[in-house]
Order: structure tokens, then sequence, then C-alpha cells
């Protein structure tokens, strides 16, 4: 291979690269105890957090049907506060003041159980 041809595969790999930087989340102001993982256009975070109220409610599905599920208020590690509503079938049994893990995919998220105390993650 020529050095003008080399030089050519060599700026394309550094522009690939670069592309690839630039693509990188920008992190939205969670804690450093967030884990983010970008796969193609939806991003993924975990955190951690304590119940602070459930309240039961009834959650209906894109078919019709009615199913049990419950409203969470959490507030998580970093002091910020959110709410999910979530099939309780996919929750299992929790409580007000059970530790949990949020994960987020995108715009929906999960919680569950985490039976390990703050700082054991």
């Amino acid at each position: 291979m020529n050095l003008a041809r080399r030089l050519l595969v060599l700026n394309a790999l550094a522009l690939l690269t670069l592309y690839g930087c630039a693509q990188a989340p920008v992190d939205s102001g969670r804690d450093s105890d967030a884990v983010v993982v970008t796969q193609g256009s939806a991003s993924q975070w975990t955190q951690f957090g304590v119940l602070l109220a459930v309240m039961p409610i009834q959650l209906t599905g894109s078919d019709g049907k009615s199913e049990a599920g419950m409203r969470m208020d959490i507030v998580l590690d970093d002091g910020s506060s959110l709410v999910v509503e979530q099939a309780l079938s996919q929750a299992g049994e929790l409580h007000e003041g059970n530790r949990v893990k949020v994960l987020r995919i995108g715009g929906y998220s999960r919680v569950t159980f985490w039976p390990y105390q703050k700082g054991a993650e």
C-alpha cells in the first residue's frame, strides 16, 4: 500500500473514532453511582433508592384488560425522587421502606427489591 492510501485509511479511522466519541451519552445530572449503557438510541441506567410510599392501582393494558399494579414514590440515593407505576406481577411484594433498584430503559422504568444496604452496590 502506498503512503497516500495509508494516510487516507488512517484519517478515515480517526474520523470514525471521533464520530463514536461524539455519540457518547451526556450525563444529565445523575450521580456517579448511576450506571449508564447506550445501545442504539435508547439509553439505560440503574440507580438505587428507598420506597417512600406504595399505593395499589389498576393498570389498563393496550388490550383493554385491567391488571393489579402499584404506584411507587421513590427517593433515589442522589436525593432526587421518582414515581413509577408498575404491574404487581412485575414488581412483586414491595413495601414502604424497602431498598429498591430502578432500571430505566428509554422512557420506561422497572423497580425491583434490592436486599443490599447503600454502598454495597
